[in-house]
């Protein structure tokens, strides 16, 4: 009988490819994101901008979020 093997990459794809999942990487989470100031900061952002989100739940107004990962600013 001919030994068959499969690389850990290979593995991989088919695994993803028959099963719908993929493997993620653990992340450490920073201790300085979740201090006691960071956690104000979002509360202070919601209150800030929760009539807009009301507002928006409403058709009132639309709002339009842009991730500044899509920009090339080399050209």
């Amino acid at each position: 009988m001919d030994k068959v093997t499969v690389s850990v990459h290979g593995y991989y794809k088919a695994f993803k490819r028959y099963t719908n999942y993929s493997y993620k990487r653990i992340q450490r989470v920073k201790v300085k994101s979740n201090t006691a100031q960071n956690k104000e900061k979002r509360v202070q952002y919601l209150q800030r901008f929760l009539p807009c989100h009301l507002a928006e739940s409403r058709a009132e107004c639309e709002i339009v979020f842009i991730d500044e990962a899509g920009f090339n600013l080399d050209k």
